[in-house]
C-alpha cells in the first residue's frame, strides 16, 4: 500500500502557500504599499511598514521571536545579517527600530511599485555587482554614518539555498572602521527554510532573530573586525545548522 502521508504534506503545504500569498498580497503588496507611499514622515512609514510584516508573519502562523537590542545611546550603528532567504530584509524591518536605513543592490530600485515602495522607507540602492563599492557610494554612506544615521547591510552580499554563511565583503567593515562606528551582528534563523532560494512555496517554521553584543570598531584594521563578527555570528547560526520547521499537525 502507498502512503498518503507525502500526498497530504503535499497539499498542506500547497494550501499553505495560497494562505501566505493571500495575505501578504492584502497587508503587504496592498496595505503596506498604499500607506507607505502616502503617510508622510520616514520614522512613522518604517514602523508601519514593520508593525503590517509582524502581523503578516503572526497570521502566517510563523511570528518572528526577537532576542537581544542595539546599544544604548543616540550614536549610529551599522547593522550586518546573515543573509539567507526573500524574506530578511522585511524580517530585519520588523524586528528592529526604524531608526536604520537598509543598503540593497540598486537593480531593487527598478522593480514595479516594490522599487517606489523601498525609496520611501529610505533605502539605499548601491550596486552591490561591483567587487568594490565606487568612491561616491562610499563618500555617500560615509557621510550618512557621520550624520548619525545607522545602517543596515547583508554583509555576504546574497543568499544561497544550502545552509551556512557565504564569505563575508569588507564594505561594512571599511565603513564602519573609518568612522568608528560600532558593528552589530544579527542572526536570523529560519527563514531560508521559510523561503529560501529556488523556494515555490513557504514552509511553516520558527522565525528567530537574535541582536548581538555590538563589536567595537576603533583602532580595528577591518579584515580582522570582519573575522570577529563572522565568528561571532557562526557562534549562533554554524555553518552546518540545519533550520528547524515545526511539524505538521496530525492529520
Amino acid at each position: 500500500m502507498i502512503s498518503a502521508r507525502p500526498e497530504r504534506a503535499g497539499l498542506a503545504q500547497t494550501l499553505y502557500g495560497a494562505y501566505f500569498a493571500l495575505i501578504f498580497g492584502v497587508l503587504i503588496f496592498g496595505l503596506l504599499s498604499a500607506l507607505v507611499l502616502v503617510l508622510p514622515g520616514l520614522e512613522r512609514r518604517r514602523r508601519v511598514a514593520g508593525g503590517l510584516i509582524r502581523l503578516a508573519m503572526w497570521l502566517c502562523a510563523a511570528p518572528i521571536r526577537c532576542r537581544g537590542a542595539l546599544p544604548p545611546g543616540d550614536g549610529p550603528v551599522i547593522v550586518v545579517a546573515n543573509h539567507a532567504s526573500y524574506l530578511d530584509g522585511l524580517l530585519m524591518t520588523a524586528a528592529l527600530p526604524p531608526t536604520i536605513s537598509y543598503v540593497v543592490k540598486d537593480d531593487a530600485a527598478e522593480w514595479p511599485l516594490i522599487g517606489r515602495v523601498l525609496t520611501r522607507l529610505g533605502v539605499i540602492f548601491i550596486a552591490r555587482d561591483a567587487i568594490q563599492m565606487s568612491a561616491r557610494q562610499t563618500r555617500a554612506l560615509l557621510k550618512r554614518l557621520r550624520a548619525g544615521d545607522s545602517l543596515g547591510i547583508f554583509p555576504e552580499g546574497t543568499f544561497q539555498r544550502p545552509n551556512g554563511l557565504l564569505p563575508f565583503k569588507l564594505g561594512a567593515f571599511m565603513l564602519a572602521t573609518r568612522t568608528g562606528t560600532p558593528v552589530v551582528p544579527v542572526v536570523i534563523r529560519g527563514s531560508r527554510t521559510f523561503y529560501g532560494e529556488d523556494a515555490r512555496l513557504p514552509r511553516r517554521t520558527r522565525i528567530e532573530i537574535d541582536i548581538l553584543a555590538a563589536h567595537a570598531a576603533t583602532d580595528t584594521p577591518p579584515e580582522q573586525l570582519c573575522q570577529a563578527v563572522r565568528q561571532a555570528m557562526l557562534a549562533r547560526l554554524p555553518e552546518d545548522a540545519v533550520a528547524e520547521t515545526l511539524s505538521e499537525p496530525a492529520a
